[in-house]
């Protein structure tokens, strides 16, 4: 486009921007300035668009710098630096802003909703869970999709309320692979193995292709004959007020024997229904690595 002498617009940015954040460098400093020096800098569409590509590349620094000098930031700037802080595991930053977002009466949506939430799950504070479900949900202020409903099923079963979650996931008005996901997963951290099998079974009975089941043996296997390392995956989280911590591989945690039957359950159950999950994009970005 550039090279052909096409001048870009106020209208192009956001686009570049977005599917920067979906590239490897998503670094964008580069285009930033190739914003500021056309002038698109004030645009509100093209601030929102670099406030939320600063915080997909993990910069909060420089998202927060850009968002704090919107003067008059809309809904989509202020979810983009809410949901900025939760996926960069900023859960308390991410909450403090929301109630900010809320006292000077910015409108939420349902993507808002749905990244509190996650807050609300990550730091286990089923209280700020159960507010938002009464005040946005219940009462109609946010449209209540699969995508709300599995975000509320997962808030659930990450603060240790997998019956809650249960019942949210019956009532739920529309459901998807995601919110069997978040149902499973619920039910495992709740040590309630046989009713998350039991869950499996029934997504694969449906005809649903699970989301996140990969070939894990054959890729470490690659992966070791490449000389590939990974550093081991951690994560915490709360349950009934206690704080659990699992390490990837790790054998401290007391139920660490029968997390591990459950995954070794899963693994048999997907061979036996005879799904194959699709590893080539992983393999081939090990390649271009």
């Amino acid at each position: 486009m550039l090279r052909d002498g096409v001048i870009p617009n106020e209208h192009t940015y956001p686009l570049v921007l977005k599917a920067l954040s979906r590239s490897q460098n998503k670094n964008p400093d580069q285009i930033h300035a190739q914003i500021s020096k056309v002038g698109f800098d004030n645009d509100s569409f093209v601030q929102n668009s670099l406030v939320a590509a600063y915080a997909k590349a993990g910069h909060l620094g420089s998202a927060r710098k850009l968002f704090d000098g919107i003067r008059n930031g809309d809904f989509i700037s202020w979810t983009a630096m809410v949901h900025g802080y939760m996926d960069n595991d900023r859960p308390v930053d991410g909450l403090i802003l929301f109630a900010k977002m809320r006292s000077v009466g910015v409108e939420i949506d349902e993507v808002t909703i749905v990244s509190v939430l996650k807050g609300a799950a990550m730091v286990g504070d089923i209280w700020l869970g159960k507010c938002i479900h009464g005040f946005y949900v219940e009462c109609g202020r946010v449209k209540w999709d699969a995508y709300v409903g599995s975000a509320l099923v997962d808030m659930y079963a990450k603060c240790g309320h997998c019956d809650d979650a249960r019942r949210l996931f019956e009532e739920m008005p529309c459901r998807n692979v995601v919110s069997w996901s978040a149902l499973i997963a619920g039910y495992a951290r709740c040590n309630e193995f046989i009713d998350a099998l039991s869950f499996f079974r029934d997504v694969l009975v449906k005809g649903m292709k699970p989301n996140q089941w990969d070939e894990a043996a054959d890729l470490r296997m690659t992966m070791k004959g490449r000389s590939v390392e990974k550093t081991r995956g951690c994560s915490w989280i709360g349950v009934t007020g206690a704080i659990h911590e699992f390490v990837a591989f790790g054998e401290s945690h007391s139920e660490s024997k029968n997390i591990y039957e459950t995954l070794d359950g899963l693994t048999k159950l997907i061979k036996l229904e005879g799904y194959v999950p699709d590893s080539h994009q992983v393999l081939f970005e090990m390649d271009a690595g």
